[in-house]
């Protein structure tokens, strides 16, 4: 991309926002450019002009709607000598491919990077949304002090001045944590922004990797810390940017992001459900940092082997989708747990025993049954189906799978579990409910969510205890006990 040495960047320091200044005139080939982030926090490139304007190949060809994930356009210094980057762009819309018509650009940006010196790095802040650990209260505060100073000099006379009030405001806002990925220990805050610095609408937070020693935590470790404090507090949080600080707090650099949630605003507007409590008493009150760090650790660890991000992005989808589909999703997610951590077997009988034993005099049986019917109907399409349905005789039910699954995990379950798994084949094959159901199937989906807890809770051992979102109350349980229902008598919910 050509060099725009007339663009200034500007961000506040919480990577959640960023301005974009024109210094001069527009080089020949681009009429406008505009970068900012949209109402829902997306990353947004508008401008208009030729094909001159995007060097890169795969950019050139590409038409609304197609995403080139691992592109990097670099545009170049700032007037400040801050190298820009931009990474991932998505065109939405334009008027022409065509190198020698102008072409308006529309494009949702990925990624946003500006480096602003070269200076080791000991502090990097992931700006992070969605972050709220309601009911709990944060263990540390923030103390900050604010001074009003009068002021008066008369002529030829001493100038006064003397602090009129002094204030000072102390907020729970954060916790430490320790944090061990890929055989790197990181010593961590967490906590959640003022109202001064992002909208709270989006719940702003931020984590802090102290004392790094220009070893910047790599994507991945970003991302299994993200997953693993999404599970410990019961909500989908998500990055927005990141900074990285020198010594003395000077920025080396910042990173503004496409923030990917799920649901977006229905997520935020959702409360946390955290698979355990959080508290040494069980009061909900301040967050026990011992315990939130063993459970971010003990799924952590795990995150690798039982592939259990995918798993999570279905359970937050889950989550965030209207009522009657909620639970197909946490079925799923509840599948896809399941089959990361072991590999059922599928029939019955071993397939040789079964197709040379059984299978072929069945069907042969089948064929001389039904060989005096009509031509018509032995071609019919429902004695295929009664055909086929002989051929799968020996395939496992899902209720043997899950049945097996639970005994290898050595997880007692209930009627509330079975009756939970039952329910997502409703939606899944479009069922539909009536008004009056409403209220069983959320306690219903609420036992779907807490099986899922339970589950990683018992493959990780980060608790001995888990909150029964499918009882009135939310009780907390050990882990061995199953699910108590709406009212705790272990039958499940109606609906």
């Amino acid at each position: 991309m050509e060099n725009l040495d007339w663009l200034e960047w500007d961000c506040t320091p919480h990577s959640l926002d960023f301005e974009v200044t024109q210094h001069g005139s527009f080089p020949s080939c681009i009429e406008r450019v505009e970068l900012s982030r949209g109402s829902e926090l997306k990353l947004l490139a508008l401008g208009k002009g030729n094909g001159d304007f995007l060097q890169d190949e795969r950019i050139k060809k590409l038409r609304p709607g197609e995403f080139v994930p691992d592109s990097e356009e670099t545009i170049g210094n700032t007037e400040f000598g801050e190298l820009v980057r931009l990474k991932g762009v998505s065109l939405r819309s334009s008027n022409s491919n065509l190198l020698e018509q102008k072409v308006f650009i529309n494009a949702e940006l990925y990624e946003a990077e500006v480096v602003n010196c070269e200076a080791p790095i000991t502090t990097h802040l992931e700006w992070i949304v969605n972050f709220s650990l309601k009911p709990y209260i944060p263990s540390r505060a923030t103390t900050r002090e604010q001074y009003d100073i009068f002021t008066r000099k008369r002529s030829e006379q001493d100038k006064i001045e003397r602090n009129m009030n002094r204030k000072e405001n102390m907020t729970f806002d954060h916790f430490c944590c320790d944090c061990t990925v890929e055989g790197k220990k990181w010593s961590l805050i967490v906590g959640k922004v003022t109202k001064k610095v992002a909208d709270p609408k989006c719940l702003p937070g931020f984590i802090e990797f102290l004392d790094i020693n220009n070893c910047l935590p790599s994507e991945n470790t970003k991302q299994i810390i993200l997953a693993a404090l999404s599970f410990t507090i019961g909500r989908q949080v998500v990055t927005a940017g990141s900074t990285s600080l020198a010594e003395g707090g000077d920025r080396v650099s910042y990173t503004v992001k496409k923030v990917c949630l799920l649901g977006e605003e229905n997520a935020y507007k959702k409360v946390s459900m955290p698979p355990t409590p959080l508290d040494p008493t069980l009061k909900q009150s301040f967050v026990d940092e011992n315990k939130v760090s063993s459970i971010i650790n003990a799924v952590a660890a795990k995150m690798k082997d039982l592939n259990i991000e995918y798993p999570l992005l279905l359970l937050w989808l889950g989550q965030v989708s209207p009522l009657d589909v909620q639970a197909a999703h946490l079925g799923a997610a509840i599948e896809s747990l399941r089959n990361s951590y072991c590999d059922l077997k599928t029939t019955l009988l071993p397939k040789k025993v079964w197709e040379t034993a059984i299978k072929e005099p069945l069907l042969k049986a089948f064929d001389n049954a039904t060989v005096n019917l009509d031509a018509v109907s032995q071609e019919s399409a429902e004695v295929k189906i009664l055909r086929r349905q002989l051929d799968n005789l020996n395939n496992k039910s899902s209720n043997m799978k899950y049945d097996e699954f639970f005994d290898l995990i050595s997880l007692k379950i209930g009627e509330v579990e079975k009756k939970a798994l039952r329910e997502r084949n409703k939606p899944a094959h479009g069922s539909r409910y009536s008004s009056h159901q409403y209220h069983g199937l959320a306690m219903t989906t609420n036992a779907l969510y807490t099986l899922f807890n339970r589950i990683v809770i018992k493959l990780t051992n980060a608790a001995d205890c888990y909150i029964d979102y499918s009882t009135y109350g939310y009780p907390v349980r050990h882990i061995d006990h199953p699910l108590g229902g709406p009212d705790g008598d272990g039958c499940p919910a109606k609906t």
